[in-house]
């Protein structure tokens, strides 16, 4: 459980970035650039963004106008892109370590509460429960901490070549 030292390769960044995008809901607005636009140092291949902005609007397509099945929609996506990060651990140690690691997220935007230190797995798992008042953990929220998450690790140094 020792934290990311290392810059993740590209594709677990990109996967990554995907997996945000699906959390970050930006309402109607499905064609916007996921990234947060406080972020400055993360580079989002064009690739990347145009798959994750055709799915979000083929989604709200497919959800006529229905917050929760359009939330829905979303959440299986990042799922399915969670998935193919934790087939991808077979052969890139990177994406390993990500699923392994330990962070601390923020569930509720209440001060002082709802803090877990949890991998990115149980986080997304979590976001599929509700609290004991009742109240789920909120996507973009959480997406943003990912986003955040992601700026940190792009500014990680690039391991060294094998020798």
């Amino acid at each position: 459980m020792q934290p990311v030292r290392y810059r993740p390769s590209d594709a677990a960044l990109n996967l990554l970035l995907m997996i945000s995008g699906y959390l970050r809901d930006l309402g109607e607005n499905e064609s916007a650039s996921f990234l947060n636009p406080g972020i400055k140092n993360v580079q989002v291949p064009r690739d990347v963004e145009k798959a994750v902005v055709t799915s979000r609007r083929r989604i709200a397509s497919e959800s006529q106008n229905n917050t929760e099945l359009r939330l829905t929609g979303r959440y299986q996506a990042a799922w399915r892109i969670f998935e193919e990060l934790q087939a991808a651990a077979s052969t890139d140690s990177t994406c390993a370590a990500l699923l392994t690691e330990k962070r601390q997220y923020k569930f509720s935007e209440v001060p002082f509460v709802g803090y877990h230190t949890v991998t990115l797995g149980e986080m997304l798992q979590m976001l599929a429960e509700s609290d004991y008042l009742g109240n789920a953990p909120c996507m973009n929220f959480l997406g943003g901490q990912l986003q955040d998450y992601i700026s940190e690790l792009w500014a990680l140094p690039k391991p060294s070549p094998a020798k």
